[in-house]
């Protein structure tokens, strides 16, 4: 068993309101990642990625994925997310989990909010031409962008929120959706 404060986070789905494991690579598993499944040179060690809400309570966040007409095409839920966080922690959590989802187990298939460099748009995903790693800082500098010039929008519940720097206080309760308006290409 690993040591405690070696683990960073697990990766669930939830699917229909059930919590499911994730799918990586094709089997379905609950996944522990740990700092060295996702440390190195690129990607900060946990404890260096700034949070503006280390101070409040570590919450499970429902995060979903919608098209401008309102269509969910993906769930799933962040475990670990400080509140109160700013929307560019929240950004940065979500696209830092996503990555080293994909990063612990490369397959040619991406599901994430910035499209890999190269990578070609699929149903709910996106195709690499090969497997490869990637970079969530390159990824979460192009959200983070994509925001800025209405790429994306975000909402809160029903408030949509639209300052990067705005101290959200979360609960349990709340799902945040990004509602996509166009492909976010990335690292």
């Amino acid at each position: 068993m690993a040591d405690q404060n070696d683990l960073i986070w697990t990766v669930n789905v939830l699917i229909d309101d059930k919590l499911m494991p994730a799918q990586i690579g094709g089997a379905a598993r609950f996944v522990v990642l740990r700092r060295s499944d996702v440390s190195g040179p690129k990607l900060a060690p946990w404890s260096r990625l700034p949070v503006h809400g280390l101070g409040g309570a570590a919450l499970d966040v429902v995060i979903t994925d919608a098209t401008a007409a309102g269509r969910e095409t993906a769930r799933l839920l962040l475990a670990g997310v400080p509140s109160p966080v700013t929307l560019r922690e929240l950004i940065w959590f979500r696209v830092r989990e996503e990555v080293a989802r994909y990063n612990a187990e490369p397959a040619p298939r991406f599901n994430g909010l910035v499209r890999p460099v190269d990578a070609e748009a699929t149903l709910n995903g996106y195709t690499l031409a090969r497997p490869r790693k990637l970079d969530w800082e390159k990824q979460a500098a192009v959200a983070i962008d994509a925001f800025d010039h209405n790429g994306f929008f975000v909402f809160v519940g029903d408030r949509q929120v639209d300052d990067l720097d705005e101290s959200l206080t979360l609960a349990e309760t709340d799902v945040v959706s990004f509602v996509r308006l166009v492909p976010l290409v990335g690292g």
